[in-house]
């Protein structure tokens, strides 16, 4: 099922750098939910937390970590799934950003009761220094009742539209910086970026990723038709297409698109999934889009 983006004519740049940092995290969220919880889940999930966080679900409220963690104890031994089907990300300011989103949210109680329910979304994330941005107000509010469905597991759509959007928000913005992406690459990564051009070495990875900031001043991405499936041994099949606009270095406005396979290694106690393999296919070449005058 696709979610929704808004543009509302920000500053295209900017708004794709800032909805992906926002949906890395926010995608995050349901992650701790949708399987069983370890130390080292719920510590992840804290992280995403500025220190003053306040969540606000539907039946309490908690203020800070420590609150947040003893209310995790009423969703032990439940399963849940969380189906988003309409985000907004805005700025409010130089420092805060603004979420809001709408999800069909599925649960399986200890007493083997289904819900199927809608859910609003209103939250705030703070700006952080080249870090995702942290959430400091998570309000969630019941909008009635979905129709009843079987129940199907959200956690690897979740887990790849995470990593997917982090990944996205290092390249619109490392500037050359190869280091950020390690947490983020199998330890035996092959990317396929065309038939021409295979990445499987962190040498040739750096050269990579220094030849796109000194060919591309900004890009943009935006995704369509993503899918995410749990294989047999653990890993998660994605197949997205991108539609992708950019600045070469001399200012000139370019597009493309591109169909997307990615195979991703998860250990779950990591922060994200890691990219085993990558296969890229050009759908519209890379090319610079003539200006067109009035």
């Amino acid at each position: 099922m696709e979610y929704t983006h808004h543009y509302q004519g920000q500053p295209i740049f900017q708004y794709s750098i800032h909805r992906h940092s926002a949906l890395a995290q926010y995608f995050r969220w349901f992650q701790i939910y949708e399987r069983p919880f370890t130390d080292k889940r719920i510590q992840n999930q804290i992280e995403i937390f500025h220190e003053n966080i306040i969540v606000e679900s539907i039946s309490n409220t908690a203020k800070g970590a420590l609150e947040y963690k003893d209310k995790l104890k009423g969703f032990d031994g439940t399963k849940n799934a969380h189906h988003v089907q309409d985000i907004e990300v805005k700025p409010i300011n130089e420092n805060l950003l603004q979420l809001t989103a709408d999800i069909i949210y599925q649960g399986i109680r200890n007493n083997d009761q289904p819900v199927n329910s809608r859910i609003h979304y209103q939250t705030t994330l703070s700006s952080q220094k080249n870090e995702l941005p942290l959430f400091t107000n998570i309000k969630l509010s019941h909008r009635g009742e979905a129709t009843p469905q079987s129940y199907k597991d959200a956690y690897p759509r979740n887990r790849a539209t995470s990593l997917m959007h982090y990944w996205l928000y290092l390249i619109e913005t490392a500037r050359g910086n190869a280091s950020v992406f390690r947490e983020l690459l199998a330890d035996d990564f092959q990317l396929n970026l065309s038939s021409k051009n295979t990445i499987n070495t962190w040498d040739q990875f750096e050269t990579w990723i220094t030849s796109v900031n000194t060919s591309i001043i900004a890009s943009a991405h935006f995704e369509k038709n993503l899918s995410a499936t749990e294989n047999a041994d653990g890993s998660i099949t994605m197949t997205v297409d991108f539609d992708w606009q950019g600045l070469n270095n001399e200012y000139q406005p370019m597009i493309a698109s591109t169909h997307h396979t990615w195979t991703l290694d998860n250990d779950l106690d990591n922060r994200f999934a890691r990219i085993r393999k990558m296969d890229v296919e050009t759908v519209t070449p890379f090319q610079v889009v003539e200006a067109t005058h009035a």
